[in-house]
This record gives C-alpha cells, structure tokens and sequence, in this order.
C-alpha cells in the first residue's frame, strides 16, 4: 500500500461513477501490501511489453478498453481485450461434474428451492484468500440474514477465516443457511434456486456470475475488486455494502455518501437487512435484468463474430 498516497483526491475512470482514491483499499486486509506491489510491478511491464493480453472484455468496460486502445497505440503497442474465460453453452453447463462430496449441497439446495422457489438463495463467498480481519462483521451478515429467514450458502475456504462452533451450529438450527470451508462454487451459481452472490468481487468470481446471470453483492477488498463493484454499481447490475467496510482508509466518507457511514457491526447488520427488502422489490428486479443483459452480451463474446474472438484472432496472426 506504500505505492499509494490515498490522499482524498477524486479519480475518473471511464465507465465508472467518480470515487475517492482510498476507496481502492476499503477492507483491512493482510494481503494490503501483496496487492499494492503487484500493481507496481504490473505497472513497469506494461510500459516495457510489446502489447497486453487482456482476460476482460470490451463489452463489459468500452469506455475503459477505448481509452487503454488509444494509450497503447499512441506508443506503438497494441491492447487485446480476449475475455471472458468462462463462458460456455447451456449443454456444457448441463454437464457439470459432480462428485460425492457435492451430495449434501445439492440436497440443501434442492430443499430450500422446494421450500422458497427459485432465485430465493444467497450465496456468499470471499474467495480463496480474502476475509475481513474484523469478523464481527461476518456475524452481522449472517444475523441479518437469520433475522429476516433469508435462506444462505457461506463458503468459507480463506485460511484466515475463524468460525466458533457456536456459529456453526446457529447457522446449521437455522434451517435456512449452510456453511462448509470449500463448496461447489459453479455446480452453486447454476441452481436454479441460486438467486444472488454476495462476493468480494475478484474477476473469476465476477465472470462465473455472469456465465450462470446471477447477480453480485460487493463486498471488496482491494486489487481489481472496488473497481469491479464500481463498474457494476455504475451500471445499476450491482449492489454493494458499505457499512462493512474498516480500516483507516475503509472508514473515510465514501464519494457517494453525503454523511459518514457508521462502519460498525450494527450499521451493517440494518444495511444488510435493508438490502434484503431492495433484492425482492423494483429495484432489486432491475439490477438482475441489467446483470443478465450484460451475462448474455458476454457469452457472445466468443461466438463466430464476438469481439473478443477476433482480438484473439488478431493476436495469434501477429505473434505466433
């Protein structure tokens, strides 16, 4: 995080609503000071490269991708935009292997989708690594979710993530959530009964939601995270928290927010609970339409005519 001054200044990004430059590191995190270096030296080498293979693609940021294009070109170098990585067919999403361990998980999903309907189930998971240092808003979640009978999946595979045997077991009574260090992450995102993910918004995540068009709840912390959350927020194909977010950085007013947000256990559990009522209302049914159109616009990408198959094509032609 050195490499960064985080002084308060407005950045604009093409295609993404104006922010506060310590918006970039809203979680403490352990893995701060991982990311920042990695930008760093992603920095020097694109400079020194003849060009850059990019896994996005133009559909999902054209605002973003013209203006790297146009940066790239000016000094002689080219920008290939060959995402996404994960799209594929209804009959290869039909396919997906399932393994023994998978039966539990399939069983539950079933029971709630019999019980709630379709797209009724939350899905969270903050990826391989990545897991708030301050867990007492984890348990904030979870009882927001418990508090308003919001059915829930919690994956939490992050080696830093410390659940008590009283929070299993709360969450196992319930009757509507359940938790496993690791799960099934796209056999998940393809049930039917899968309604949102609540996600710390890395791009393989991102990408397999919009492979199955389930909807993200950002909770980010850092690298291309806030920048995912705010593309999609942007877009109104989103949501995302902020009362979760800590640290010295993660607590300062957001560019969006006329008031300083509360930023405690409490405030978070009551803007979970709040967005609980937005998901099953007006607003809630936008964000899934505009998410599903930009799921579908993405699956084109590799088609006969996508984009990104052509950049790939272009790619190939020149280097190989």
């Amino acid at each position: 995080m050195k490499w960064h001054a985080c002084v308060g200044n407005t950045v604009s990004i093409a295609g993404v609503n104006p922010h506060y430059d310590y918006e970039w590191f809203p979680q403490k995190s352990a893995l701060m000071d991982v990311a920042a270096n990695v930008e760093k030296t992603g920095s020097i080498y694109v400079r020194e490269a003849d060009g850059l293979v990019c896994v996005s693609a133009s559909v999902f940021e054209p605002e973003a991708t013209a203006a790297v294009k146009e940066w790239f070109a000016s000094r002689s170098k080219t920008w290939y935009s060959i995402g996404p990585l994960s799209i594929e067919g209804p009959e290869e999403q039909a396919a997906l292997i399932k393994t023994e361990a998978d039966a539990p998980v399939e069983e539950f999903l079933n029971r709630i989708q019999s019980e709630f309907g379709s797209k009724s189930l939350i899905y969270i998971s903050f990826g391989t690594f990545f897991w708030p240092i301050d867990q007492d808003r984890v348990w904030a979640v979870i009882d927001a979710l418990l508090a308003k009978r919001q059915p829930f999946l919690f994956s939490h595979p992050s080696p830093f993530a410390q659940l008590s045997d009283e929070m299993k077991q709360k969450i196992v009574e319930s009757g509507i959530g359940m938790e496993l260090p690791w799960s099934p992450q796209e056999l998940i995102l393809a049930h039917p009964v899968t309604g949102w993910f609540l996600t710390h918004g890395g791009w393989n995540s991102l990408q397999e939601a919009l492979k199955y068009c389930v909807p993200l709840i950002f909770w980010p912390f850092q690298a291309d995270q806030p920048y995912n959350a705010l593309r999609l927020t942007t877009l109104k194909a989103g949501f995302e928290l902020i009362e979760v977010r800590t640290g010295e950085l993660g607590t300062r007013i957001p560019h969006r927010c006329k008031e300083l947000p509360k930023f405690t256990a409490a405030s978070a559990q009551a803007e979970v609970e709040q967005l609980i009522n937005q998901l099953k209302g007006e607003e809630g049914l936008a964000v899934r339409a505009n998410f599903k159109a930009l799921g579908d616009a993405m699956g084109k990408q590799w088609g006969p005519t996508g984009q990104s198959r052509m950049e790939f094509e272009l790619l190939v032609n020149k280097y190989v």
